[in-house]
């Protein structure tokens, strides 16, 4: 890894999830103790249902998937 990190930008255009313009990054950014920090961000509009149903959905999928990166890494 550089000294800078790694990101990856990526956009959902055809989803069964309640969003649309979804548009998100992930980084991988080094800490001065040798550990890394994961940055999983994202900006959307509700689609189909109210923000708060909408940023709930989108909370589980950064959890689940940082849940598994998590598991994944420990082994």
């Amino acid at each position: 890894m550089t000294k800078q990190g790694y990101s990856h930008s990526y956009a959902i255009t055809e989803s069964p999830l309640p969003v649309k313009n979804y548009v998100s990054t992930i980084a991988v950014i080094p800490t001065a103790n040798g550990k890394s920090l994961v940055k999983w961000s994202s900006t959307f509009e509700a689609n189909g249902t109210d923000d708060a149903k909408a940023k709930s959905v989108i909370g589980g999928v950064y959890d689940a998937g940082l849940g598994r990166a998590v598991a994944i890494f420990r082994k």
